[in-house]
């Protein structure tokens, strides 16, 4: 009786449990900061002698993404890449890694990379926070992605 009521309870948990949906994003959406701030957790980017990283209030810098298991080795040679700052480097990076990329990037972002259009830089290292800075012309500042 008592397997048959836990049966019962388990049965009822597993097909009351619903999936989350997963709405994609729009790059427009990070272009707006005031959408942004109310639609994500956004801090903006700081910098100065001593450090350097996100806070509030909510402008430019993406959620943290935590890298794990097999990408790791993945990102952190495009990270490499980055940091070297060869543009044309960076731009190869991106298209080779495009499909890996849009995992964690907004794909008009990385296409923008790619094309031009955006210089990416990075700050950090490969023991500690990684930050994918990207910007426009007049070295305008449009979007930080922190990955960790």
């Amino acid at each position: 009786m008592k397997k048959l009521l836990l049966f019962i309870i388990l049965a009822i948990s597993f097909v009351s449990c619903k999936k989350e949906e997963l709405k994609p994003v729009t790059s427009e959406v990070t272009s707006n900061s005031t959408n942004r701030a109310q639609n994500f957790n956004l801090r903006s980017w700081f910098e100065t002698q001593e450090s350097f990283g996100c806070r509030a209030p909510a402008i430019n810098c993406l959620p943290e993404v935590v890298i794990t298991g097999l990408s790791v080795p993945i990102m952190i040679g495009i990270f490499s890449t980055v940091l070297r700052g060869n543009q044309s480097e960076i731009k190869s990076s991106f298209s080779t890694n495009r499909d890996f990329l849009i995992t964690y990037m907004y794909e008009t972002d990385i296409d923008k990379v790619i094309s031009g259009e955006y210089i990416a830089s990075g700050k950090g290292s490969n023991t500690s926070i990684r930050y994918f800075l990207l910007k426009g012309s007049v070295n305008e500042l449009k979007v930080v992605y922190p990955f960790n």
